[in-house]
């Protein structure tokens, strides 16, 4: 049995919904833009949450089932979720929590392979976050315009693509894996209070462009064995004052 596609769409004062265990998948926009839905009972046998299905609802929380397999686009998108605790069968689309600005706490899926782009962008609340060491790829603006203070990325992680970590005002540490082969434009791009970043020794990441623009609480650098820096990678670093290039690097662009 499936919830059909805008089934509930608009229903303003729409406030609780109990769905019985014969539902298997909840279509696209189902439930979107009931700003009022705040209590949902998933069925236990649930296996899809389509795109935008619970966008712009008042959900604060949900529990998702063991049997959950796919959450569709957007699917959670401006909606007030605090926290997630995401089942390890569960393989999600991009945007599934944009701009959830409430979102504090999340609980990735074991054995998660990639954080797909736009996953918490504008996730204001969102400071810390484990991520599984299966990682292997970062999304294009998986966590722009998020809340986190710091991150440690796992050395699972060989690719992180463009603007992933853009526009994040609060981010002051970050940790790379030597595993990271390529990191794409603007990865950090203004993220104002970004103090500390740790190189590890072995790093041999092609850095894209503009990687560390307009940080301007960056003011010191060692690029230990990376044999690229990127075209602007440091442009506008106001106070950047130490800069230790390696004699492995090639190319300066």
């Amino acid at each position: 049995m499936d919830i059909a596609s805008y089934a509930f769409q608009d229903c303003t004062n729409l406030t609780t919904v109990t769905m019985p265990d014969t539902v298997e998948d909840i279509r696209s926009c189902a439930f979107k833009n009931t700003p009022k839905l705040t209590d949902v009972k998933l069925s236990a046998n649930l296996d899809f949450i389509r795109g935008a299905a619970f966008s712009h609802s008042g959900l604060t929380a949900i529990e998702l089932p063991e049997s959950l397999t796919g959450i569709g686009t957007h699917a959670f998108e401006f909606t007030p979720l605090t926290a997630i605790e995401i089942p390890d069968s569960v393989e999600f689309s991009q945007g599934a929590f944009y701009y959830c600005t409430e979102l504090a706490s999340v609980k990735l899926p074991t054995g998660l392979e990639e954080i797909n782009p736009l996953l918490f962008d504008g996730c204001t609340s969102l400071k810390t976050i484990d991520l599984p060491d299966t990682i292997t790829h970062i999304g294009r603006q998986a966590f722009s315009h998020s809340g986190l203070t710091a991150i440690e990325i796992p050395d699972s992680v060989t690719f992180i693509d463009e603007n992933a970590f853009y526009e994040c005002k609060s981010l002051e540490y970050v940790k790379l894996p030597a595993s990271l082969e390529e990191a794409g434009w603007r990865c950090f791009q203004d993220c104002d209070k970004l103090s500390t970043i740790v190189m590890p020794e072995g790093i041999t990441t092609n850095f894209g462009q503009w990687f560390f623009l307009s940080c301007d609480s960056l003011t010191n650098i060692d690029f230990h064995t990376a044999p690229i820096i990127g075209f602007s990678m440091y442009q506008d670093c106001d106070n950047l004052t130490v800069l230790n290039i390696p004699d492995c690097v090639t190319t300066i662009d």
